[in-house]
């Protein structure tokens, strides 16, 4: 198989990545890790490509649409944007089709223009399903009236049904997405397997041992309302009520942030909170080796990167059973799970878990998981699979 897949171009399409490297570049720079080994060619729909470290080299051929990545706060203006960027990805993709010899695969659900094309041009479609963006909308514009919201959201449910329908194929990064993103028993048939990444062994590992950390817990991701940071800063006076020595450490960005900080100034937990901005990929296990907890209260995921390269440092995850979460951790076995993001629910489970009996077992049991779980040996294996699936289904 490898002889024949090393004479074939593949396509892989994307939305525009964001201003600096983030976790979605992150995911792509992986995935081109597994994939360009396998294939002669990759030609790579995105935009932003140089901002995020992305680079023609060898094997790999940018395609940029030109378009930065934007948030709208007008929900129209986004439908209108949204709906011009599949234009353009068409275009390259009509542009590109007689070099594309190989599947075109589809990174995020609400691309259906791209998906009708490419299946018009008789390729392979391939659709690697995330976490379902008509969910997210409506978390993301709570601030925004109710009846634009679901506009949105109906909008980009009806673009991610048409997706699933014209893709050939669809890749979930673990069974319980397939079910969390909704895609319907006919669809189902059409899902040849998970398509997850690997975890970096020589970066991601345990540095500190557990019982030698401070009593530090921390959120690292997105300021968005689908993160449930919100409800976690909610939470904090309430976990410092028995934890009064407790320093909460956030790391990230986003359009709430705003928002946090006149939160943290009402409840007057400055000195108990340190909030920070992004932190470089290669530096994030310091960070993580120096947390007893990490606190995930996501609405809505996929397989989250972050939990993988927590339990990957030997730092216990708690998180909301979305996505593919509830496929990794087993409560009170690997991590912690909290049946809802409440901040009363958020608040009791950080103190469940921190004074856990096994704490110290629970943070072993997930380094070890990680390490035999996802590798690259591993997980190039199952992508080896999923395309054999594909190559053999004429």
């Amino acid at each position: 198989m490898d002889n024949i897949l090393s004479k074939k171009n593949i396509c892989i399409i994307t939305i525009a990545l964001e201003n600096s490297p983030g976790s979605y570049s992150y995911i792509l720079k992986n995935l081109l890790l597994v994939l360009s080994p396998l294939y002669n060619k990759i030609y790579l729909i995105s935009s932003n490509l140089e901002a995020n470290n992305i680079y023609a080299k060898d094997n790999l051929i940018l395609l940029d649409f030109n378009s930065s990545f934007r948030i709208f706060n007008n929900i129209f203006l986004k439908i209108i944007y949204q709906l011009f960027i599949s234009l353009k990805i068409s275009f390259l993709l009509i542009k590109t089709q007689k070099k594309i010899s190989g599947p075109v695969f589809i990174l995020g659900g609400s691309f259906a223009l791209p998906a009708i094309m490419s299946k018009l041009l008789k390729k392979k479609t391939v659709l690697t399903a995330i976490a379902p963006e008509s969910f997210n909308a409506l978390n993301i514009y709570k601030s925004i009236p109710l009846i634009k919201i679901n506009i949105h959201s109906i909008f980009i449910h009806i673009l991610e049904k048409t997706c699933h329908i014209f893709s050939d194929y669809l890749l979930v990064e673990s069974p319980n997405v397939s079910r969390f993103i909704n895609i319907g028993t006919t669809n189902r048939l059409k899902v040849i397997g998970t398509g997850s990444l690997f975890i970096l062994e020589d970066i991601f590992h345990q540095i500190v041992r557990y019982k030698e950390r401070d009593l530090v817990i921390g959120f690292i991701g997105r300021f968005s309302a689908e993160k449930g940071i919100i409800n976690f800063i909610k939470a904090i006076p309430y976990i410092l009520t028995y934890e009064p020595d407790m320093i909460i450490k956030i790391h990230g960005n986003g359009p709430l942030l705003e928002e946090i900080d006149k939160l943290i100034d009402e409840f007057r937990i400055q000195d108990k909170i340190k909030l920070e901005g992004w932190i470089n990929h290669n530096e994030l296990p310091l960070y993580l080796n120096k947390l007893k907890l990490l606190v995930i209260p996501s609405y809505t995921e996929g397989l989250s990167n972050i939990m993988l390269e927590a339990m990957a440092c030997g730092t216990p995850v708690l998180a909301t059973p979305v996505g593919g979460i509830p496929d990794i951790i087993i409560d009170s076995k690997n991590g912690f799970i909290m049946k809802q993001n409440s901040p009363e629910c958020i608040a009791q489970n950080v103190g469940r878990a921190i004074h856990h009996k096994e704490i110290d077992i629970i943070a072993d049991n997930a380094r070890l998981y990680i390490t035999n779980e996802f590798t690259y040996e591993n997980v190039s294996k199952k992508w080896k699979n999923n395309i054999q699936k594909i190559m053999n289904n004429k």
